[in-house]
C-alpha cells in the first residue's frame, strides 16, 4: 500500500486572510543565531539546512500581530523542537524507553530549570533556556498553562514512538488522537495570549466550546501536515506513520483515495471550526475574540509557511534532490462541508456543542 513517490497535494480550503509579522525577517534571523549559539546542531550542513527551514517565518506568520519579544521565543521554540524532532524522533532510531526516560527529564527541566544540570546536553540547555525566558514574559498562569502542554506534547511522541519501533499502524481514531499530541500544536496554542499581551482569563480558556476550538485548529495543523510533508517523511526515514497511509491500510483504500478522503475530512472540520468561531465570538470579551481570530490565524499561517518553505518543498535538506510540487492557490470551495459528525469517536464531541 505504501507509495515512495510523492503525490500531488490538492489546494487547501483555508477562507481565513493570510497576515504575517512586520519583523518577520528580524524573527528569522534571530531565531538562526539563537540556535547556532545553543549548540544543539553542532553539523553546519544540518544547522544549514534548519535554518533553510524559516522557522521564524513560521511564528511570523502563526502570530502576526505578537509583540516582537514573546514572538522571538515562539521561533526559538520552533528552531528546537523541529531540530529535537528530527534527530530524536524521527530520523534517529530511538528506543521507547529511552524516549520516555529523555522526554521525562525535560519536562523536569520545565518545572524547575534552575540550576543546571551537571549531564545535561545542548538539547537541555535549550529548553532550559525557553523555561526562563517564557517565565519572565508570561504570567504565572500562563507559565503553568504552558509546562502542562508540553507534558501533553510529550507523551504523543512517546506514544507516537511504540508504532515507530513496531513499524506498525494504529488505526484511524487511534492515530489522530496520537498525532493531536504529538503534533505540539496545542503547547503552542497556549502562547496565544501571552504573545500579544493579555491574558485570557481561565474560565474562558476551559469553557468546552473553546477548548473544542482549540483541538480543532491543532487537528487542522495536524492533518494539513501530514498532507504536506509525506514525502520528507519517507524520504529522510522511511517513516510512513501518516493519516493518508493509515486511512489507506484501515478502510483498504488507494493513496489517492486516501489523499482525497483527507482532505475532505479536513474541510469538514475547518467548516466546523469557522462555524463555531463565528458563534463563540458573538458577545464575546475582546480578549476571547482575539484568541479565536489568533487560532485560525495559526491554521492559515501553517498552511503559508508550509506551502513556500525549503523543509517540505525540498524534502532532501537541499536543492539538489527531488522537488516536491505544492499548490499555489487555495480552494474557493470545501470538499466536504456537511454538518454531521465525523466517524471518529475521540472527535465526535465537537459536534455535540
Amino acid at each position: 500500500m505504501t507509495r515512495t513517490t510523492p503525490m500531488e497535494v490538492p489546494p487547501f480550503y483555508c477562507p481565513i486572510p493570510p497576515a504575517q509579522h512586520p519583523r518577520a525577517h528580524e524573527v528569522q534571523q534571530d531565531a538562526v543565531e539563537w540556535a547556532r549559539t545553543r549548540g544543539f546542531e553542532p553539523d553546519p550542513a544540518r544547522l544549514a539546512r534548519l535554518a533553510r527551514g524559516d522557522l521564524g517565518g513560521l511564528a511570523a506568520k502563526s502570530m502576526p500581530e505578537a509583540e516582537f519579544e514573546p514572538l522571538t521565543v515562539v521561533a526559538h521554540w520552533y528552531m528546537l523542537v523541529f531540530s529535537f524532532d528530527d534527530t530524536t524522533c524521527d530520523e534517529t532510531p530511538a528506543t521507547t524507553a529511552g524516549l520516555c526516560r529523555r522526554l521525562s527529564l525535560l519536562q523536569r527541566v520545565l518545572e524547575a530549570p534552575s540550576p543546571a544540570w551537571p549531564d545535561e546536553n545542548p538539547y537541555t540547555e535549550g529548553f532550559r533556556d525557553l523555561r526562563v525566558s517564557w517565565g519572565r514574559l508570561a504570567t504565572p498562569v500562563q507559565v503553568r498553562r504552558w509546562i502542562e502542554g508540553k507534558r501533553e506534547f510529550f507523551s504523543g511522541l512517546v506514544w507516537e514512538s511504540t508504532y515507530r519501533a513496531s513499524g506498525a499502524l494504529p488505526g484511524v481514531n487511534e492515530y489522530v488522537t496520537m498525532w493531536l499530541r504529538a503534533v505540539g500544536m496545542i503547547p503552542l496554542m497556549t502562547m496565544l495570549d501571552a504573545v500579544r499581551g493579555y491574558e485570557l482569563p481561565p474560565a474562558e480558556l476551559e469553557r468546552p466550546v473553546v477548548r473544542a476550538l482549540v483541538e480543532m485548529a491543532g487537528t487542522l495543523v495536524a492533518w494539513d501536515n501530514d498532507l504536506i510533508s509525506r514525502a520528507k517523511e519517507i524520504h529522510r526515514a522511511g517513516d510512513t506513520l501518516n493519516l493518508l497511509d493509515v486511512l489507506a491500510v484501515e478502510r483498504g483504500l488507494s493513496l489517492e483515495a486516501a489523499r482525497d478522503a483527507v482532505v475532505a475530512m479536513r474541510d469538514r472540520v475547518m467548516v466546523m471550526f469557522l462555524r463555531l468561531a463565528e458563534r463563540v465570538s458573538a458577545g464575546a470579551c475582546q480578549e476571547l475574540r482575539d484568541f479565536v481570530s489568533d487560532l485560525g490565524r495559526c491554521v492559515r499561517g501553517h498552511l503559508d509557511w508550509a506551502l513556500t518553505c525549503d523543509r517540505y518543498r525540498h524534502p532532501s535538506g537541499n536543492h539538489l534532490g527531488p522537488v516536491v510540487r505544492l499548490p499555489t492557490e487555495f480552494a474557493e470551495r470545501p470538499a466536504d462541508d456537511r454538518a454531521q459528525p465525523l466517524p471518529l469517536p475521540t472527535l465526535a464531541w465537537w459536534w455535540d456543542l
